[in-house]
């Protein structure tokens, strides 16, 4: 637990740095990736530190984005939080313009979004 509370504050850069390298086309960053990520979740979801609000910049840009595994990064940071007990409640509540972004995507023809 404490681990977690130490690496909260860098949370944001380390989603963004995620969702930047989900844009990676190589298998290797991929499986790396398919690792951390829900490893990552796991902290977020489970530090009583963290907000939505703080997490929301690097997922909007990437849902904003035009590379589809970003997107889909997005998506699952999205759900992820929205599961969260200590995020989901703030979640869509008090910020819809995910929602907003979440729904431009419903239309999308891009392979695996």
């Amino acid at each position: 637990r404490l681990v977690r509370q130490d690496i909260a504050p860098y949370m944001p850069r380390m989603v963004e740095a995620l969702l930047h390298a989900a844009s990676d086309e190589h298998s290797e960053v991929d499986r790396a990736l398919a690792i951390l990520q829900p490893l990552l979740q796991v902290t977020v979801n489970e530090c009583k530190t963290l907000s939505a609000r703080i997490l929301l910049a690097p997922i909007s840009s990437a849902l904003l984005s035009n590379v589809s595994s970003a997107v889909c990064g997005a998506i699952r940071w999205v759900l992820s939080l929205e599961s969260s007990p200590h995020i989901g409640c703030e979640l869509l509540a008090e910020h819809p313009e995910v929602l907003e972004l979440l729904f431009l995507h419903t239309a999308s023809t891009a392979p695996g979004v």
